[in-house]
């Protein structure tokens, strides 16, 4: 019989580790709704570079599993993050640690993407595509459900969250990271575990062994509640009906740093948050660069539902760069992870975060808001009556920009 600690029962729990198995055995379809963990530490990253350099500190200290789930992967050279962790992954499966990498096809699938993937492979790291969801398949995706997801999860002791993928094109974009340590990372993996049995591969008991030990190994004394929150088929839509709740129940405050607002549903709680007078403060991200050429759709909608929320009475601060980062303050709780406000991540993509109320990341998170708010300037109007009427007819027909 497992040893469960009792520092945080009842967070910390018999269930906890109930849902774990039946996550790694039913697959993702069986991860809704974890129960919350408590005993977590928290650190935010900032930047690619930043990142980049930890993660890759991780990988090399890490001792007994390496598991990854990124939206994106590219063939790299020489870049910023691309290439560097690819070395560190194949460095460590050469010495024999099992490393596991899934990627979306549909992001990852550029020129000379299969001379990366032989290459990891030809070194000990396994890998993983998710193919184009056209029909809805055995698992009951949305159709064109893309694999969104940013996860890490390293020993089962420390996970990174955010929103950065393994592009080197991308490392321009203002982006942030969330690592975390404790419990939360034996959850991450167990999404992770799920995951790559629906993909076809297997999951070892000893995989299984060293998350359920992570479960077991609180890093703090702290009782504050964190959720593992994911999208995942097309009945569950968890990540997404936290989003709204917590826009529903504000009292005080719902700050939000988000690349694409595309979904009215989910928009309305937000300016509905203004309107009863709630705090709501969204950084708004400037078009994007040629990196991201269909940002031509999203930018006009970005801004009309930007000025919904200026009309509504919430403050607007225009950033001066791009901004990839997806992350929320809703009263005392932070949020971060691959979730973005577009009908995509919201209704179809499997998506993550982390919501938490540790003080020491929302304070982190709070830090970080400030931080951009400084470097950008109070927008007044963002969006033209044609940007409104677009918006308009987006919504009646149901697109999904």
């Amino acid at each position: 019989m497992r040893q469960v600690s009792s520092v945080h029962a009842p967070l910390n729990n018999a269930a906890v580790h109930a849902q774990l198995d039946d996550i790694i055995r039913l697959g993702d379809g069986a991860a809704g709704a974890l129960l919350p963990t408590a005993g977590n530490r928290f650190e935010l990253i900032e930047g690619t570079s930043e990142f980049a350099s930890r993660l890759i500190a991780d990988i090399g200290n890490a001792k007994q599993q390496i598991n990854l789930s990124e939206f994106a992967m590219h063939p790299g050279t020489t870049g910023e993050i691309s290439r560097p962790v690819q070395d560190a992954l194949m460095a460590r499966a050469r010495e024999g640690l099992p490393v596991n990498v899934q990627l979306d096809w549909a992001a990852s699938a550029k020129p000379g993407y299969r001379d990366m993937v032989a290459e990891m492979e030809a070194a000990g790291v396994q890998v993983k595509m998710k193919p184009l969801t056209v029909g809805r398949g055995g698992l009951d995706d949305a159709r064109l459900a893309l694999d969104h997801r940013k996860i890490f999860e390293i020993d089962g002791k420390i996970t990174w969250q955010g929103g950065i993928n393994l592009v080197d094109e991308w490392a321009g974009f203002h982006d942030v990271m969330l690592r975390g340590e404790g419990p939360i990372a034996a959850q991450a993996g167990g999404l992770l575990a799920a995951r790559w049995r629906d993909l076809g591969g297997t999951v070892s008991d000893a995989r299984a062994a060293i998350l359920h030990a992570g479960l077991d190994a609180p890093v703090t004394n702290a009782l504050e509640s964190t959720r593992q929150l994911s999208n995942g088929n097309r009945n569950r839509r968890e990540l997404t009906e936290h989003f709204i709740a917590a826009a529903q129940n504000a009292k005080e405050r719902l700050w939000l740093t988000n690349p694409y607002l595309g979904d009215p549903e989910v928009m309305k709680h937000v300016v509905d948050a203004a309107k009863r007078g709630v705090d709501v403060r969204l950084l708004l991200a400037p078009k994007a660069t040629s990196a991201q050429p269909w940002d031509w759709v999203t930018d006009p909608l970005r801004r009309a539902h930007a000025s919904e929320i200026r009309d509504a009475g919430g403050t607007v601060v225009q950033l001066p760069i791009f901004s990839h980062a997806k992350a929320w303050i809703a009263d005392n709780e932070a949020g971060i992870g691959s979730f973005n406000l577009d009908k995509f991540s919201t209704r179809q993509n499997y998506e993550n975060a982390i919501a938490t109320t540790d003080p020491s990341a929302v304070r982190q998170l709070e830090a970080l808001f400030d931080l951009q708010a400084s470097r950008g300037s109070l927008a007044t109007d963002q969006s033209s009556e044609g940007w409104r009427t677009l918006a308009k007819v987006r919504n009646f027909l149901d697109l999904q920009y």
